[in-house]
Parts: structure tokens; sequence; C-alpha cells
């Protein structure tokens, strides 16, 4: 009979620190915070070169149009009008492919600055803004993407026969609009990688807000840890 006691005793003793074991919040250590980050980002990046863009080309020149800030793409009506159409549809055909295979191109530099995370990094990023691992990518990989991305673009300018200069397209020596000039494909680089960063900020978003864009278990300890430091409670 007093066997019988204390095995219930045990078996009580035994689920109530179970229960207890569960409501406890074990700190997290610098290494998986690095690592938690790492997975968030790394997932971001791969989730923003699958959608960014497709490769669905189509001759209405969409994605140029989406790319070019809207006073650029009035100035590029102007030139289709003074007799470059043909080109500059055939160049926005052209231009997807190119910006297909730029996200390509930059995924291992999103990916070697990311593993290069170091502790301090992460702990910026987790404690900081709701934008601070775009913003982290942007200081770390800007001048190796358009090192890798520049190349691509002036591609479709050299496939069809168009300048990278605007007026030098529309063979143009008036020196009163040289002010006026455009190097399309300095200007198209920077836009590709600032709709890359777009989209990695969104996924941001979503991983910082979403439990449900936590994929992983790491993911959600640091991120449910950092969540009242990010909605400033």
């Amino acid at each position: 009979m007093i066997k019988k006691i204390y095995t219930l005793i045990a078996i009580t003793l035994f689920f109530t620190s179970c229960d207890l074991l569960q409501g406890i919040s074990i700190p997290l250590t610098e290494a998986e915070v690095a690592n938690g980050l790492k997975e968030a980002l790394i997932q971001g990046v791969n989730r923003s070169s699958n959608s960014l863009f497709t490769t669905q080309a189509n001759g209405n020149n969409a994605l140029l149009n989406e790319l070019l800030p809207k006073d650029v793409a009035s100035i590029l009506n102007t030139a289709k009008s003074l007799g470059l159409s043909p080109k500059i549809d055939a160049f926005s055909k052209n231009l997807n492919t190119a910006a297909v295979n730029s996200t390509q191109k930059a995924m291992p530099i999103f990916i070697n600055a990311i593993r290069a995370m170091n502790i301090s990094d992460a702990w910026n990023i987790l404690h900081g803004e709701k934008n601070a691992a775009t913003n982290f990518l942007r200081k770390a990989t800007g001048t190796a993407l358009v090192g890798a991305i520049q190349p691509e673009v002036k591609t479709v300018f050299q496939s069809i026969g168009l300048q990278p200069s605007l007026l030098a397209n529309l063979g143009s020596k008036n020196p009163l609009l040289s002010a006026l000039d455009i190097d399309m494909a300095t200007l198209l680089t920077n836009m590709v990688i600032t709709k890359m960063y777009e989209k990695i900020e969104q996924e941001e978003a979503k991983v910082r807000t979403d439990a449900g864009a936590r994929t992983t278990s790491l993911m959600q300890r640091v991120f449910a840890a950092a969540t009242p430091v990010v909605q400033g409670r």
C-alpha cells in the first residue's frame, strides 16, 4: 500500500514538473539568435528571388515601365515617337530575361553576406528597426550586386544594337540636350537592385509580424522573443 502511495506521488510530481518546464522560457544563446536570423534572411532572399521577376516576357513594356521612374518612362515614350519604337519594344522583351538572370547572379552574393553575419550584426537586426535585416543586406551587398547585374543589363542593349546613352540612340549632338542624357544601363541596374531590396523587405516584415511565416522552430523562438522590441512595447 505504501509503495502504491509513493508511486502515485512520483507520477504526480513528474507531470507537475513537466507542466512547469513547459511554462519556462529558455533564454536564447547568441549562436541561436545568429542562426535564427540567418535562416530568416535566407528564406526571405529565396522567396524574393522566386517571385520578383517571371520568365513570361511580353510586348507591352510592363517590366520596363515598372522599373523606370515616371519621368524617365515619359522620355522613353518620346524616344519611341522619334523612331525608336521597334528597338525599345525589343529591349523590353529582353529586359525580363536579364532581370531573371540578375536574380540568379544575386543569390550567392546575398547568401555569402548572410553567412558572414556576426553576433553583433544579429543582435542589431533582432532589436533594430523593422527593416534592419534588409538594411544590413543593402550595406553588405550593394557594390557586389552592381558588379554582377550591370553586365546582364548591358547585354540587353548590345543584343539589339542600342546604346546605354539615350541621346546617342537618338543621334542627337545638340549640347543643350546633353544635360538630359540618361545612362540607361546604370539606371536600370539600380532599379533592378532596388526592386530586390523592396521584395526582401516585404519578406522581412512578414517574418517579424506573422508567426506563420516563421517556418523553423528556431525562427519561431528568435522572433517570438523579439516581438515586444519590434512592436515597441
